[in-house]
């Protein structure tokens, strides 16, 4: 239900313009359909639930498994743009690496900033 509800907002602003944002007649047209709640985070009504459990009663449930971002890896590094004051070469280098000495040029053989 939430998938149909997410994907109903979405073909609102595809029906009225994004440029509309949220405003005027997105809020109009989502209304009507049953979206409730602030417009940047609609939710399903009473009425758009019952509207759509017929529907997605014939389609069977979503085959997809709700997605888990908790044990996801964070980034611990961050590349720094280095470049080359004569011809403009340009390659990333971690800090740790920077701090020892910034890369040379492969083409005009100098000290890259």
């Amino acid at each position: 239900m939430r998938i149909a509800g997410v994907l109903a907002h979405e073909m609102v602003h595809a029906a009225v313009g994004v440029q509309h944002g949220h405003k005027g007649p997105f809020r109009s047209l989502a209304l009507a359909i049953g979206l409730t709640g602030k417009m940047t985070a609609t939710e399903e009504s009473e009425a758009f639930k019952q509207r759509l459990a017929p529907i997605l009663a014939e389609h069977g449930d979503y085959p997809h498994a709700k997605l888990d971002a908790s044990n996801r890896k964070k980034q611990t590094t961050r590349l720094i743009k280095t470049e080359c004051p004569r011809c403009g070469y340009t390659a990333r280098v971690a800090r740790k690496w920077l701090d020892v000495g910034a890369p040379i040029c492969p083409t005009d053989n100098v000290q890259m900033v």
